[in-house]
C-alpha cells in the first residue's frame, strides 16, 4: 500500500509540474536564426512596441517576415542583423517590431502587399501610417529592396516624425479603409482555422499570403470575384516612371507615350506627394495606385528636383 501512495503522490506532482514545463519560445519553435541574439528587435508584440513609442517618442518600425519562405531570406538577414548602418538606427533611432506570423496582426491597421514574403511599415504610436517599405516584380521578390533604399526610406520617416504635427495632414490616407474583421482568424475567408488555432510552429503559422487567399475565397464564395482583384499593387512603371531603386523616389526614366510623359514628368525628378500623400518609397507609390479605381483616372503629381 506504501508504494501504491508513493506511486500516486509521484503521479499528482507530476502532473502539478507539468503546467510549468514552458513551450519552446516562438523564435526557437520557427528556427528564426536572424532573429536570434539581436536585442534591437521586440520579437512579435505589438502592443510593447506601441508602448514603448509612448514612452520614447520614437516612431515604430514592423518588418514582417515569413520566416520558412527563401525569398528575401539574404535581404531579411541584412535588415535583421548583418548591416551595421540598419542595426543602429533600428537600436537608436526606432522602437523596432519583427512580427514573424499574421494571426494576430491587426489588418485594418497593416494594409500592405501580403504576396510579399518580407515587408515593412513605419507608423506612429496613435496608429498613423508613415510608409510602407517593400516591393516585388517579375524580376524577382528583391529587384526593388536594397539597404541604400531602406535607409533612405528610414531617415525621410525620421525627419517627418520630427515634425509630425505639420505633416499629419498628408498621412491620412495611408492607413487604408477598417475591414469587417480585426485579425486573420476572424476573415471567413479563412481555410483551416483550427490549424491556425493551435500553438504556432513553422507548419502552421499564418503567411502574409494566406490573407490575400482568404480575401479571394470570401469575395468566390460570395459572388463577388472579379480579374480586377488581381490586379494589386501596381507597379509605378504602369504610369510610365521608373524608379531608381536604390533611391525609391527618383525617376530613372520616363516611358514614351506614357501618362507620366504626357503630364510632363522628366528623369531626375523625385516624388514627393501623390494624390496629396507624402511618398516615402517605391511600396507608398504602389499605396496610392492600389487604391484607385479601375477606370479612367486622375493622380495629382508632385516632385522636385532632385
Amino acid at each position: 500500500m506504501k508504494s501504491i501512495r508513493s506511486l500516486g503522490i509521484l503521479l499528482h506532482l507530476l502532473v502539478i509540474a507539468a503546467p510549468l514545463i514552458a513551450a519552446p519560445s516562438l523564435l526557437d519553435r520557427l528556427k528564426d536564426e536572424h532573429a536570434r541574439g539581436q536585442k534591437q528587435w521586440i520579437y512579435n508584440d505589438f502592443q510593447k512596441a506601441v508602448s514603448e513609442a509612448k514612452l520614447t517618442g520614437k516612431p515604430i518600425f514592423v518588418t514582417f517576415r515569413c520566416v520558412p519562405c527563401e525569398a528575401c531570406e539574404s535581404f531579411d538577414a541584412e535588415v535583421a542583423k548583418n548591416n551595421e548602418r540598419i542595426k543602429e538606427l533600428t537600436q537608436s533611432k526606432f522602437i523596432s517590431l519583427r512580427q514573424v506570423e499574421m494571426k494576430g496582426v491587426n489588418l485594418s491597421q497593416f494594409q500592405f502587399d501580403y504576396d510579399l514574403s518580407w515587408a515593412a511599415m513605419f507608423i506612429n504610436a496613435d496608429g498613423t501610417v508613415y510608409c510602407r517599405y517593400g516591393t516585388q516584380s517579375a524580376d524577382g521578390p528583391d529587384a526593388y529592396n536594397s539597404v541604400e533604399s531602406l535607409e533612405k526610406t528610414m531617415k525621410r520617416v525620421l525627419a517627418v516624425h520630427a515634425k509630425y504635427s505639420a505633416f499629419k495632414k498628408f498621412l491620412v490616407d495611408k492607413r487604408g479603409r477598417s475591414k469587417p474583421y480585426k485579425t486573420a482568424l476572424e476573415m471567413p475567408g479563412l481555410e483551416e482555422k483550427e490549424k491556425y488555432q493551435q500553438l504556432t510552429e513553422r507548419k502552421n503559422c499564418i503567411h502574409c499570403h494566406n490573407i490575400h487567399d482568404a480575401e479571394n475565397n470570401h469575395l468566390e464564395l460570395t459572388g463577388k470575384w472579379s480579374n480586377d482583384v488581381l490586379w494589386r499593387y501596381p507597379l509605378p512603371d504602369n504610369i510610365g516612371l521608373k524608379i531608381d531603386p536604390k533611391d525609391g523616389l527618383k525617376i530613372n526614366e520616363v516611358i514614351a507615350g506614357s501618362p507620366a510623359d504626357k503630364a510632363g514628368l522628366q528623369a531626375g525628378q523625385s516624388i514627393l506627394y501623390l494624390n496629396n500623400q507624402l511618398i516615402f518609397s517605391i511600396a507608398d507609390i504602389q499605396w496610392v495606385l492600389h487604391n484607385l479605381p479601375n477606370t479612367a483616372t486622375n493622380v495629382s503629381v508632385y516632385t522636385w528636383e532632385s
